[in-house]
This record gives structure tokens, sequence and C-alpha cells, in this order.
């Protein structure tokens, strides 16, 4: 993990738990949180946040262990959707600022690496692959 800040500065902070790729980010309240991805056995469910001053902690699992899935904030919530592992994945995990999961209603459709953003009070879901390339959105709102 490398770490910059606004002067670009680079610091490296402890490594994440696993080692993995194909995962996810986003931010919450005071933290920064990594999740799932692909390790070596398949997929994974970890997450790691880290905190302003660069502490890592390890909240509870994703619901699935699973890469190539999404991630956005909306709101109080970080929201880690869709991914593939052993299949595709329409799960949606959430994470409020107190790092507490919760799994909101799933995607329309199972895919893996759709696209997430959020806009207004709207976090999206967009696209990805379920066997042929999709044009599913999803909206998800607080």
């Amino acid at each position: 993990v490398d770490a910059y800040n606004t002067s670009l500065t680079r610091s490296t902070p402890t490594e994440l738990s696993v080692a993995r790729g194909s995962l996810a980010a986003t931010t919450i309240g005071n933290y920064a949180l990594f999740g799932g991805g692909s390790a070596s056995g398949g997929g994974s469910a970890s997450v790691d946040a880290y905190n302003t001053s660069l502490t890592r902690s390890t909240p509870t699992e994703l619901s699935v262990a699973r890469g190539s899935l999404a991630a956005t904030t909306i709101g109080n919530y970080a929201l880690f959707g869709g991914g593939s592992a052993s299949g595709l994945y329409d799960v949606v995990d959430a994470y409020d600022s107190s790092l507490t999961r919760s799994t909101p209603t799933e995607l329309s459709v199972a895919r893996h690496s759709p696209a997430a953003t959020t806009i207004g009070n709207y976090a999206v879901f967009a696209g990805g692959y379920d066997g042929t390339y999709s044009d599913a959105i999803d909206l998800y709102t607080v």
C-alpha cells in the first residue's frame, strides 16, 4: 500500500491483510476501504480499512468472497457490488462509517466488472459482464 498526502509525499502504511488483485476501493467517513479481490485460491472476502492516521483495521468480511467487484459511496455508506469467483454475483455489501456491514437489496443482474459512481443522492452500478456485456443499471439511495 502506498499513500500520498496533499503535497504528494508518499508513505507506506501497513500492507493489506491479504495479497490480492481485482479488488475495489472507496471511502466512508474517515476510512479508505479496500474490499474483495482475487487471491491465490480464488476470491477474497477481506476488507481493509485505513483511517486518516493510515492505521489499518479489518472490519467484518464481505458476505461473499469475490473479485472484479465495484465500489462507491452514498451518504454514510460504502457499497461493494457484483463480482465473480466460482460464479457471478449480484450481492451488495454496505459498510457504514462505523464499519458495520449490512446487505441491501442485490443488483438486478449478477455480473462482474461493473462500473460504480455516485451522483447526487444516488449510487450507480452500471454495465459489467454476465456472459455478454451488460447494459444493466442499478441505483441505490439513502
